[in-house]
């Protein structure tokens, strides 16, 4: 199976999982045993979209890795790169590296760990010093949030810096 199979066979495996377990789900509410065949839906739907792999290194398609540190990370994605993470295999653009700047990427990974960090410790905290507080633990994940939806639809700071901007003019 080429990779463009692959990646189309994990895309229609998806949209039936969610169709599938929005209509258990759904059905849940008259005969609530459905809801573990919302489940067992989950499991296979998981399973075997771990099961594509790339054809050439047989890495998994929808696994990518992350050096964060110094320490690499790995983790499942919803959607897949048109190239393997691992060999480069594919079609496409060569990386993220190459189609998103150094500065929106900081950005995209200080957005992140403030959405992790108010939305768990935020309002654990903010009940103990004091409860008027909570609405803050609450709203600055919220704007975070819509500030890395926009910064992922292309909405945001530019390509350049300022001064590559000013040499150009």
């Amino acid at each position: 199976m080429t990779r463009r199979e692959a990646i189309r066979t994990g895309r229609f495996i998806l949209l039936g999982w969610a169709a599938s377990a929005l209509a258990f789900t759904l059905a849940a509410a008259a005969y609530p045993w459905l809801l573990a065949l919302a489940f067992g839906a989950t499991i296979v739907a998981g399973v075997w979209v771990m099961l594509l792999r790339c054809e050439r290194c047989g890495y998994p398609i929808y696994q990518k890795t992350v050096s964060i540190a110094g320490a690499e990370f790995t983790f499942w994605v919803g959607r897949p790169s048109r190239r393997c993470a691992k060999c480069g295999h594919g079609e496409g653009p060569t990386g993220v590296e190459e189609s998103v700047p150094a500065a929106v990427r900081r950005i995209r990974v200080v957005l992140v760990f403030l959405i992790v960090v108010n939305i768990v410790g935020g309002i654990g905290l903010a009940q103990r010093v004091d409860p008027r507080f909570v609405w803050v633990a609450i709203i600055v994940p919220g704007v975070c949030l819509i500030l890395l939806a926009l910064s992922l639809l292309g909405v945001g700071p530019r390509s350049g810096s300022r001064t590559d901007r000013r040499a150009s003019s």
